[in-house]
């Protein structure tokens, strides 16, 4: 009996070991939906990280130069109208440098925020990162994820 405690010892430490290793791959290969997390609460919400809303809005000015522009993300098109939040779509280069870089603690997003004119991490706030309802959507893709390869496991 002692022998089977040491081996159901031995196969939970296994497991924990593993458990980490595979909530960074689940991490990795769910970077699309976890960087979409992130452009929608800018884009759809106009929210930071924090859940707090982007500070600013589209003034007159904007509106007018980018009378006969739309600026869409993932089916959603929308316009720099006075006085809506900002979105922050503008060429599409921001948006497109995001990137998950993950490491032992988790992970943390990151993206190209320097402009010409401005930072817009000093300018906007804490744009990289998911706001707490996100968090909850990657907490259940990693916890569905993370079954199913425990079932397996034992």
């Amino acid at each position: 009996m002692n022998e089977q405690l040491k081996k159901l010892s031995e196969d939970l430490k296994n497991v924990v070991t593993d458990s980490k290793r595979e909530v960074e791959i689940i991490i990795e290969n769910s970077e699309i939906e976890i960087l979409d997390f992130n452009r929608e609460q800018i884009f759809v919400y106009s929210e930071q990280a924090t859940g707090e809303m982007i500070p600013g809005n589209y003034s007159k000015t904007t509106e007018a130069w980018t009378q006969n522009d739309t600026f869409t993300f993932k089916g959603q098109t929308k316009q720099k109208t006075a006085g809506d939040p900002y979105f922050l779509l503008d060429t599409g280069d921001f948006f497109g440098s995001f990137r998950v870089e993950t490491n032992d603690k988790g992970f943390k997003i990151q993206a190209q925020t320097r402009k010409p004119k401005v930072d817009l991490i000093a300018e906007y706030g804490d744009l990289l990162g998911l706001n707490e309802t996100n968090m909850q959507k990657l907490t259940e893709i990693i916890y569905k994820n993370l079954v199913e390869i425990l079932e397996n496991y034992f």
